[in-house]
């Protein structure tokens, strides 16, 4: 849910404060009339016109057509992150689905040379079709200009429905290591997901943090813990030397989407409390949340309390 918009944020977005003046009740037969849209915005009136009633002349202003409510181009907001916002889409989103296929499709594959001719044709990378019900696109763009996107990454979130192969496209595309599948397995396919898709453009990060920040938080809400992912290697070194990430390599490289990439698991867990962007804890905090707090543990009623003695 979006909060209610400050001066610092009204700022931000490049629009001037005006005061809203509430036309009085008895004027109006209609909030319409009155010139409030659906959303509660003042529509502005700019000419007037004569109208009688009981034979007494009086001067109105028209009622100017009701304007329709924005529409998101990526879908529902989801977060802010500083001068950026995030919109999350599925296929129930219609339009904002394609439009969010898209984005995927020229900021992930064409900007990277990993488009096929096949998925630009299609408008979409195709390689994920088979995933298409399960998955979620989050585009991130500019506070001010909520039409073009800057980053853009798909998440396919996990049931317990499918078998580990049936899941995501890494574990289909890679041969994962026998200790690593059982471990999946252990912990319920439905507290799995798969990071499947990044993309940004330029080499500012700040995107890309406001896709983590968002993803991470869904994610965490939805219950999982676990994340797979088949990365580049560039990638993988960088998330796990520079950002200090937990990621593991859990399987054989394979190209996958036009690029050689490696199998990884990453627990969310340690993300928030482990040493990841230890270097900039505030930072940190900004982005995870009150997930970056170690969970206390439970006392457990049946467990008793062992006592050392000093003669021990």
């Amino acid at each position: 849910m979006l909060a209610e918009v400050t001066d610092q944020d009204a700022q931000a977005l490049g629009s001037r404060a005006r005061r809203t003046v509430v036309p009085h009740p008895q004027r109006w037969r209609s909030p319409q009339e009155a010139g409030w849209s659906e959303r509660s915005a003042p529509v502005r009136r700019t000419a007037t016109a004569v109208s009688t009633r009981s034979g007494v002349a009086t001067r109105t202003s028209p009622v100017a057509p009701i304007e329709a409510a924005p529409a998101f181009t990526y879908g529902r907001p989801v977060r802010r992150f500083r001068n950026l916002m995030v919109y999350a889409a599925t296929p129930r989103d219609g339009a904002c689905w394609t439009e969010a296929k898209r984005a995927e499709l020229e900021i992930f594959a064409v900007r990277n040379g990993w488009a096929s001719i096949e998925s630009q044709a299609a408008g979409e990378v195709l390689d994920y079709v088979p995933y298409e019900a399960r998955s979620e696109i989050f585009v991130a763009t500019k506070v001010t200009d909520a039409s073009r996107p800057v980053a853009v990454a798909r998440m396919i979130w996990g049931t317990s429905d499918l078998t580990l192969e049936e899941q995501f496209l890494v574990t289909a595309m890679h041969g994962l290591e026998p200790e690593w599948k059982w471990l999946l397995d252990l912990i319920g396919l439905d507290r799995v997901a798969e990071w499947a898709t990044l993309g940004a453009v330029g080499s500012n990060l700040s995107p890309m943090f406001a896709l983590w920040s968002a993803i991470y938080r869904s994610a965490r809400a939805r219950g999982v813990d676990y994340w797979v992912q088949s990365i580049v290697e560039v990638l993988f070194s960088g998330y796990r030397d520079g950002f200090k990430m937990p990621m593991i390599q859990v399987g054989g490289r394979e190209v996958v989407v036009g690029a050689e990439s490696i199998p990884t698991v990453l627990s969310l867990e340690e993300s928030g409390i482990g040493p990841m962007m230890s270097w900039d804890p505030t930072f940190k905090r900004e982005m995870f949340g009150s997930w970056v707090d170690r969970r206390r543990s439970i006392p457990d009623p049946d467990d008793f309390e062992l006592v050392r003695s000093d003669s021990e």
